[in-house]
């Protein structure tokens, strides 16, 4: 499945959907940097040829941890919950877990623009500053960093599989149940033992950290008491890791009992017998995000904080380069056309982030052969 699919069910299956507004303040306040590789390593500064990377926000993080800086409190937009991998405020008694530092915003509900993962800087952060507390020996800042962001990554990865796995159900039944029967479910186990979404979200999470390139022991031992520790649901992903795709099947059936009520029940094994049914969508990674308050320190060090936002990008083509937009209906794309009519490009309609490498195709198709910091200050 890709993201194109998605088009199709919205065009003729619109009742799955429900579309949630998000508010005028989430763009306002916050910056997204788009995270191009979740599983990347963090590279020495001196490999770093554009300030303007994501991977610069992990730099200032890693160089902030070593020196001993303070963190900055977790900042979570209002949006509306309810569902597996909505933000959820930190209550401060309790362990932090994966929802209070990163979330999940479903294609069902913020189709086609804001749907995808969200990774809080300063709960990358602060799972970062955990891990090497509890790392013995201790793990580098960058590693902990990258650590901290592949596990966050993958619990929210999982609540995307399992959406995946309700759209499924729903091609062939033609009825909304990711926002019926699973939401159903999921308010009514959650912070409990009994929420086996959450658990096995924690459980993808280790196993595929642990999995990951080269991550240091030290951090994933780091990572299995802090999961030990979470709140009831959370707690129960290193029980969950062994024997994971039992513990997923039989999460699978309860879904599907709840979801379709009437229909016959059956031993949950038989669920193994089609794993595929969570696979998510195919590239899904161009929708994880950094997301940093724009009043934050690290925002106004960041040499390109504010024009990550693609409706700055798109001002300053105007601006600069003289192009315009030409009109183009029934897409997510939209076609600018440089100056002189002479050449042409494709605009992804994608409110928020726009990848460095992105921008510098578009302008290259634009004409414009210069860096993109010339291009901003201008």
């Amino acid at each position: 499945m890709a993201i194109k699919d998605l088009d199709v069910a919205y065009n003729h299956l619109p009742n799955l959907f429900d579309r949630r507004r998000v508010p005028d303040a989430f763009d306002d306040n916050f910056l997204t940097i788009p995270i191009d590789d979740p599983d990347g390593v963090i590279p020495p500064p001196t490999q770093v040829e554009d300030p303007s990377t994501p991977r610069d926000v992990e730099e200032f993080m890693a160089d902030d941890l070593d020196r001993g800086i303070p963190p900055e409190p977790i900042d979570l937009p209002d949006l509306e919950g309810g569902h597996a991998g909505a933000p959820v405020h930190r209550d401060p008694s309790q362990q932090a877990h994966p929802d209070a530092l990163a979330f999940y915003l479903p294609f069902h509900y913020y189709y086609p623009d804001y749907w995808g993962v969200y990774l809080t800087v300063a709960g990358v952060n602060h799972l970062a500053r955990e891990i090497r507390r509890l790392s013995t020996p201790r793990v580098s800042s960058r590693d902990a960093i990258r650590t901290a962001r592949r596990f966050l990554y993958y619990h929210e990865a999982f609540h995307h599989h399992t959406e995946c796995f309700a759209f499924r159900l729903e091609t062939t039944h033609r009825r909304p149940l990711y926002r019926t029967g699973f939401a159903q479910l999921f308010q009514r186990t959650y912070f409990t033992n009994d929420c086996l979404e959450e658990g096995l979200a924690n459980a993808h999470a280790l196993k595929s950290t642990e999995k990951a390139p080269k991550p240091p022991p030290a951090a994933v031992r780091a990572l299995e008491t802090i999961v030990s520790n979470s709140p009831p649901g959370y707690n129960r992903g290193v029980e969950f890791r062994r024997r994971f795709r039992d513990h997923r099947s039989t999460f699978a059936e309860l879904n599907h009992t709840v979801a379709l009520p009437g229909i016959p029940d059956v031993p949950a094994a038989i669920w193994n017998a089609a794993p595929h049914l969570f696979n998510g969508i195919a590239n899904v990674k161009s929708r994880v995000n950094y997301l940093l308050p724009r009043r934050a320190r690290l925002a106004q060090r960041l040499p390109l904080g504010r024009p990550y936002r693609l409706r700055e990008f798109t001002k300053q083509l105007k601006k600069v380069l003289g192009a315009r937009q030409i009109p183009r209906l029934g897409t997510k794309h939209d076609v600018w056309e440089s100056a002189d009519g002479t050449k042409r490009t494709r605009v992804a309609r994608h409110p928020g982030g726009i990848p460095t490498g992105t921008q510098l195709k578009i302008l290259r198709d634009l004409g414009y052969l210069k860096g993109l910091n010339e291009f901003y200050h201008r």
